[in-house]
């Protein structure tokens, strides 16, 4: 197992999402259709971005309605992009068994599996900043976030994340997908402590997403939250900061441990159903109990065994390099 990662300062959103193909094919995802907005190459497999450049034209991606679709080197789920009529803005799809029903040179296809995490609306800024990715080659996880060049708030995230194995259930039936997919954007972005993560803490501002029901009859996408922790007697604990209404969940001499995260479907006290309860606790993302890190900041945990990147309340997986902000 290794985690590729990839840090540049793409000029325009398109040269963004090249470079997330770039990166993804590397670590094992398989182009299985793609389009140049002219001629749809029909059902392939392509282990390498098959895009000439991020440009305009023919064979390339900078095109209104250029589309491609991307598959797990395990075939466990897959995306789609399309790019829309202004360089920032971009269609982006994610589904489990397949887009496999119709489309053309222009028209993505379907999925009955998948959600839209975003419909032709912008998705970077004009100048995307800093965009940073990391993808695990083995779990095929990958992560990516967009920061301004010399550091701010992060503006754009996305990730595919698998749950880690043993912390969800397999009964009644065993949950046929594992796995989170998660997309955000906001021009002004958030910063390091109510951020990205800060925003699946009881927001209406989740942006996390899951097909419920375990592999049972009837699944749906369904918006999930992490799980807030709480110390006993004293109210909930929402790291890495807290409000008048909360304590602050501090590492021990100011020594930080990435905490796992847990995942589930909210409810209100005291709720059942098929579509709320525990789903299982994330792979590769970690929470920060460090009210001080700053986006784009990097960490060496357990000797050099496990590094990560700090995305505004996260650490997400990365390697052993510190990339420049």
């Amino acid at each position: 197992m290794a985690i590729n990662t990839s840090a540049t300062s793409p000029t325009n959103a398109t040269t963004a999402v090249y470079t997330l193909l770039t990166t993804l094919t590397a670590a094992g995802w398989i182009v299985k259709r793609w389009s140049d907005a002219t001629t749809d190459s029909g059902v392939v497999t392509v282990t390498s971005n098959p895009f000439g450049s991020a440009s305009s034209g023919a064979g390339n991606l900078g095109n209104t309605s250029a589309w491609f679709r991307i598959v797990s080197g395990d075939a466990t789920r897959e995306w789609v992009f399309q790019r829309g009529s202004a360089d920032t803005t971009w269609t982006i799809q994610r589904g489990k068994t397949g887009f496999t029903t119709g489309g053309n040179a222009t028209t993505l296809p379907t999925d009955s599996t998948s959600y839209t995490l975003v419909s032709a609306a912008q998705s970077f800024n004009a100048t995307p900043g800093r965009w940073l990715i990391s993808a695990n080659t083995a779990t095929y996880a990958w992560y990516a976030q967009a920061i301004p060049v010399g550091g701010g708030n992060v503006t754009v995230m996305m990730f595919d994340e698998p749950l880690a194995s043993g912390t969800y259930p397999t009964t009644p039936a065993a949950d046929a997908d594992p796995y989170l997919g998660g997309w955000y954007f906001n021009t002004t972005g958030t910063g390091p402590i109510a951020g990205t993560l800060g925003s699946w803490y009881g927001s209406s501002s989740i942006i996390c997403y899951k097909r419920n029901r375990h592999g049972l009859s009837g699944a749906g996408n369904i918006r999930c939250s992490t799980l807030n922790f709480h110390a006993g007697g004293i109210g909930q604990v929402t790291p890495p900061g807290a409000t008048a209404y909360e304590v602050q969940l501090d590492p021990i001499n100011s020594f930080e441990w990435p905490l796992p995260v847990p995942i589930a479907f909210p409810s209100a006290a005291g709720t059942t159903g098929s579509s709320v309860g525990w789903c299982g606790v994330c792979d590769g993302i970690r929470v920060s109990i460090v009210a001080t890190r700053t986006n784009g900041q990097t960490f060496n945990a357990a000797s050099g065994t496990a590094y990560y990147i700090y995305c505004s309340g996260m650490w997400l997986p990365w390697d052993s390099s510190t990339p420049t902000i």
